[in-house]
């Protein structure tokens, strides 16, 4: 609603038409319905306010809307699409972004679009990124900050693979609830401590007091969700 309420302040009298933009078909289907976040079936009727999905549109199709889209064209290419291709594409992609932008523009358009093949194409890595747009991504603020979140989960990851390891060594197969449990903790020093339990404990009864313990609280998750 902020963009009407814009409008209105600046007086704006001409047509206006909001939306949400989905990377994926998936984020729109876990979203809740427009009518029911807007409360009134009136806007929608006028097509005031839309919903678009990036990967509903071809590279065709988002260029000719506008040329300077092209920093969204890796949502256009399916998430499995051939790392060959996708290398091929970037490098296109990333010319195209010199062609499009003026040249003070160019470095921060390059940087959402490598920003956007990392976030769609997980199996790229960080290093074939810089090579195919030819710059370095860590030079930007939301680089170090996206590597620094992929740092800090591969750690959290590896320890509560850890975990599952040592409790699958020594007790044999590991209750699915127990190992859904173990992968919601986010606390590293949980998971040392769980580390330690793993090791010492003479049954699993005996981890599953320490795992209830080191389980995140529900106002913490509620929290959580909330800062996201």
């Amino acid at each position: 609603m902020s963009v009407f309420q814009s409008c209105a302040q600046q007086e704006y009298k001409g047509k206006v038409i909001a939306g949400i933009i989905y990377t994926d078909t998936s984020y729109k289907t876990a979203a809740l319905p427009l009518s029911t976040v807007m409360g009134s079936e009136d806007c929608l009727a006028k097509s005031c306010f839309k919903e678009i999905v990036l990967t509903d549109y071809t590279e065709t199709e988002l260029l000719a809307t506008d040329p300077k889209l092209v920093v969204l064209a890796p949502f256009t290419l399916s998430a499995n699409s051939d790392k060959a291709e996708l290398l091929d594409k970037g490098k296109e992609w990333g010319r195209k972004v010199g062609q499009v932008f003026i040249r003070r523009q160019h470095q921060e358009a390059l940087d959402i679009l490598g920003l956007f093949f990392l976030n769609r194409f997980r199996d790229l890595k960080y290093e074939e990124v810089i090579a195919m747009l030819n710059f370095d991504l860590m030079d930007t603020v939301a680089g170090q900050q996206l590597h620094d979140m992929g740092h800090q989960k591969g750690l959290l990851e590896d320890a509560q693979e850890m975990v599952l390891e040592v409790l699958e060594e020594r007790f044999g197969i590991v209750p699915n609830d127990m190992m859904k449990q173990i992968n919601t903790i986010s606390v590293r020093a949980n998971l040392k401590q769980l580390l330690r339990q793993a090791i010492r404990c003479s049954n699993l009864e005996g981890f599953k007091e320490m795992l209830l313990k080191a389980m995140p609280s529900p106002k913490t998750t509620e929290s959580q969700n909330e800062d996201k």
